[in-house]
């Protein structure tokens, strides 16, 4: 099983669309196979000092260790899957 975080700035359409990117790459290479957590650090400026996410969005994979993480556009899909160490899964 693995776990992802997903930081946001905002609910707003960029936000939205960072959701339905990411969503949909897990769903098609992980099949089910994940839990994502999804954060808001506008609403808890607080939460990002724990992964250091710097910068929105942020996708990180928790679990399986080490953790591994991208931030800016997700909806590439090979960048993504690369980044999160995920490029065999699918």
């Amino acid at each position: 099983m693995y776990e992802f975080r997903l930081y946001l700035s905002d609910r707003t359409p960029v936000s939205r669309k960072a959701i339905e990117d990411l969503k949909g790459i897990l769903d098609a290479n992980l099949e089910g196979k994940y839990s994502l957590r999804i954060l808001f650090v506008g609403e808890d400026p607080q939460l990002d000092a724990k992964d250091e996410a710097v910068e929105t969005p942020t996708a990180i994979r928790i679990v399986p260790s080490p953790p591994r993480r991208i931030t800016g556009d997700l909806d590439k899909t090979e960048s993504v899957l690369e980044a999160l160490g995920l490029g065999g899964q699918g």
